[in-house]
Protein backbone atom coordinates (compact mmCIF):
# COMPACT_ATOMS: atom_id res chain seq x y z
CA UNK A 1 0.00 0.00 0.00
CA UNK A 2 1.30 3.63 -1.06
CA UNK A 3 0.30 6.84 0.74
CA UNK A 4 1.11 9.83 -1.32
CA UNK A 5 -1.59 12.22 -0.07
CA UNK A 6 -4.00 13.48 2.03
CA UNK A 7 -7.03 14.63 -0.18
CA UNK A 8 -8.03 16.44 2.78
CA UNK A 9 -5.37 18.56 2.77
CA UNK A 10 -6.05 21.45 0.30
CA UNK A 11 -2.57 21.69 -0.90
CA UNK A 12 -2.18 18.11 -1.33
CA UNK A 13 -5.58 17.50 -3.07
CA UNK A 14 -4.69 20.07 -5.36
CA UNK A 15 -1.55 18.07 -6.32
CA UNK A 16 -2.67 14.84 -6.02
CA UNK A 17 -6.03 16.40 -8.82
CA UNK A 18 -3.28 17.37 -11.14
CA UNK A 19 -1.72 15.69 -14.23
CA UNK A 20 2.34 16.78 -12.70
CA UNK A 21 1.59 15.46 -9.54
CA UNK A 22 0.23 11.94 -10.71
CA UNK A 23 2.89 11.77 -13.60
CA UNK A 24 5.48 12.51 -10.81
CA UNK A 25 4.15 10.13 -7.89
CA UNK A 26 3.36 7.61 -10.90
CA UNK A 27 6.85 7.64 -11.93
CA UNK A 28 8.44 7.69 -8.38
CA UNK A 29 5.92 4.69 -7.25
CA UNK A 30 7.19 2.72 -10.27
CA UNK A 31 11.04 3.70 -10.34
CA UNK A 32 11.03 2.21 -6.16
CA UNK A 33 9.03 -0.73 -7.50
CA UNK A 34 11.37 -1.43 -9.88
CA UNK A 35 14.49 -1.01 -7.53
CA UNK A 36 13.25 -3.49 -4.99
CA UNK A 37 12.82 -6.01 -8.06
CA UNK A 38 15.95 -5.23 -9.78
CA UNK A 39 17.75 -5.98 -6.09
CA UNK A 40 15.36 -9.18 -5.22
CA UNK A 41 15.45 -10.58 -8.61
CA UNK A 42 18.51 -9.43 -10.49
CA UNK A 43 17.45 -11.87 -13.77
CA UNK A 44 14.91 -9.67 -14.49
CA UNK A 45 15.83 -7.55 -17.56
CA UNK A 46 14.24 -3.81 -17.60
CA UNK A 47 15.33 -2.88 -20.76
CA UNK A 48 13.02 -2.47 -23.17
CA UNK A 49 13.14 -4.27 -26.92
CA UNK A 50 15.37 -1.99 -29.35
CA UNK A 51 13.90 -1.43 -32.42
CA UNK A 52 16.54 -1.93 -35.18
CA UNK A 53 15.17 -0.32 -38.12
CA UNK A 54 14.56 3.01 -35.64
CA UNK A 55 18.18 2.82 -34.49
CA UNK A 56 19.53 2.27 -38.16
CA UNK A 57 18.57 5.35 -38.85
CA UNK A 58 18.41 7.67 -35.78
CA UNK A 59 20.04 8.41 -32.38
CA UNK A 60 17.10 10.24 -31.00
CA UNK A 61 14.57 8.74 -28.25
CA UNK A 62 11.40 7.86 -29.38
CA UNK A 63 8.36 6.17 -28.02
CA UNK A 64 5.67 3.70 -28.52
CA UNK A 65 2.23 3.14 -27.30
CA UNK A 66 2.07 -0.29 -25.57
CA UNK A 67 -1.63 -1.75 -25.80
CA UNK A 68 -1.15 -4.59 -24.16
CA UNK A 69 0.81 -7.84 -23.96
CA UNK A 70 -0.47 -11.76 -23.53
CA UNK A 71 0.74 -15.00 -23.01
CA UNK A 72 0.43 -16.40 -26.45
CA UNK A 73 0.79 -14.74 -29.85
CA UNK A 74 -2.15 -12.53 -30.91
CA UNK A 75 -2.43 -11.96 -34.49
CA UNK A 76 -1.71 -8.32 -35.53
CA UNK A 77 -4.91 -7.84 -38.47
CA UNK A 78 -7.95 -9.19 -35.43
CA UNK A 79 -10.43 -6.76 -36.05
CA UNK A 80 -9.89 -5.26 -32.35
CA UNK A 81 -6.47 -3.67 -33.43
CA UNK A 82 -8.45 -2.94 -37.26
CA UNK A 83 -10.23 -0.34 -35.52
CA UNK A 84 -6.94 1.37 -34.61
CA UNK A 85 -5.59 4.36 -36.64
CA UNK A 86 -2.14 2.89 -36.63
CA UNK A 87 -0.26 -0.23 -37.19
CA UNK A 88 0.31 -2.62 -34.28
CA UNK A 89 3.81 -4.34 -34.06
CA UNK A 90 4.23 -7.20 -32.30
CA UNK A 91 7.69 -8.22 -30.12
CA UNK A 92 8.05 -11.30 -28.80
CA UNK A 93 9.95 -11.08 -25.36
CA UNK A 94 12.85 -13.19 -24.05
CA UNK A 95 13.05 -13.86 -20.26
CA UNK A 96 11.07 -15.53 -17.33
CA UNK A 97 7.63 -13.66 -17.99
CA UNK A 98 4.54 -15.23 -18.63
CA UNK A 99 4.07 -12.64 -20.63
CA UNK A 100 5.68 -13.07 -23.92
CA UNK A 101 4.08 -10.97 -26.59
CA UNK A 102 3.68 -7.45 -26.14
CA UNK A 103 1.78 -4.97 -28.32
CA UNK A 104 2.61 -1.84 -29.54
CA UNK A 105 1.24 0.97 -31.88
CA UNK A 106 4.44 3.74 -32.80
CA UNK A 107 7.02 5.23 -33.00
CA UNK A 108 6.94 8.58 -32.24
CA UNK A 109 9.75 10.84 -31.81
CA UNK A 110 7.54 13.98 -30.32
CA UNK A 111 6.10 12.95 -26.41
CA UNK A 112 3.32 14.90 -27.39
CA UNK A 113 2.29 13.17 -30.92
CA UNK A 114 2.87 9.71 -28.27
CA UNK A 115 0.33 10.78 -25.71
CA UNK A 116 -2.59 11.75 -28.55
CA UNK A 117 -1.72 8.48 -30.12
CA UNK A 118 -2.20 6.70 -26.87
CA UNK A 119 -5.29 8.72 -25.78
CA UNK A 120 -6.89 7.67 -29.05
CA UNK A 121 -6.02 3.98 -28.48
CA UNK A 122 -7.68 4.12 -25.21
CA UNK A 123 -10.66 5.56 -26.82
CA UNK A 124 -10.63 2.45 -28.44
CA UNK A 125 -11.18 -0.23 -26.34
CA UNK A 126 -7.44 -0.66 -25.01
CA UNK A 127 -7.99 1.76 -21.52
CA UNK A 128 -4.80 0.65 -19.89
CA UNK A 129 -2.29 1.48 -22.82
CA UNK A 130 0.62 3.39 -22.14
CA UNK A 131 3.55 5.46 -22.92
CA UNK A 132 6.95 3.97 -23.41
CA UNK A 133 10.73 5.28 -23.97
CA UNK A 134 12.50 3.71 -26.06
CA UNK A 135 16.71 5.22 -25.38
CA UNK A 136 18.84 6.44 -28.40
Amino acid sequence: MVECGFITNASEAKYLNSVYGQEILASAIFRATRDVLKKNHPEICFDPPADPQLIATSNEPYYKVQIMSSIDSVATDILEFQKLEYPVECVKIEGSSIYKYKYYVGPFKDKSEAKKAQKDVQANGFGDAFLVLFPA
